[in-house]
């Protein structure tokens, strides 16, 4: 009778454990970089809501927290300054490693988003990478990658050899560098 209470013990610890790891939520880090659960709704004006599962409704924005999390569409945000800018934004980390890339999306008044991307080597300075803004300077955006993957000789001279310059080569040679 002992083994059989033990057993059903233990497999409700168990059960409560991996149903606790399996919690599908979202979650802000507080900028004393607490977690707090619950599910993010949009705002107003950048501001954003997280109903917690103790049923409180909090208020965030990049100014008042660290970062957060969208569980069903795996996405990371992290509150920063962006080069040139004294305001905090959410920016999307695409990928983390020696190089971290981050997307920065803007509405226009009439509507249209702007995105743009920036990189970070080694927790060192951000640069603006690549944009798809009108009039953008591609060349110099293009010479900056260059510069920030030119530690690695063969990938650098394969970028070289690029004859587009997009977001999607700029991420799979963020992915390659990382992976080396």
């Amino acid at each position: 009778m002992k083994l059989f209470l033990r057993s059903m013990l233990f497999c409700t610890a168990l059960c409560a454990f991996f149903s606790r790891v399996n919690a599908q939520e979202d979650f802000i880090i507080t900028l004393k970089n607490d977690t707090i659960l619950g599910s993010i709704k949009s705002g107003l004006l950048s501001q954003y809501i997280l109903e917690s599962n103790g049923g409180e409704n909090i208020s965030f924005s990049p100014e008042t927290v660290n970062g957060y999390y969208l569980f069903k569409k795996k996405q990371k945000f992290i509150s920063n300054n962006i080069p040139k800018s004294e305001k905090r934004y959410f920016l999307r980390v695409l990928e983390a490693g020696k190089i971290n890339l981050y997307e920065h999306k803007v509405r226009t008044p009439e509507g249209v988003w702007i995105i743009t991307w920036f990189a970070s080597k080694e927790g060192g300075e951000w640069v603006d990478i690549i944009t798809d803004r009108i009039f953008a300077k591609i060349k110099l955006r293009k010479d900056i990658f260059a510069d920030l993957i030119g530690d690695n000789k063969g990938l650098n001279e394969s970028f070289q050899e690029e004859k587009k310059y997009n977001f999607d080569i700029v991420r799979k040679y963020v992915v390659n560098y990382n992976n080396q």
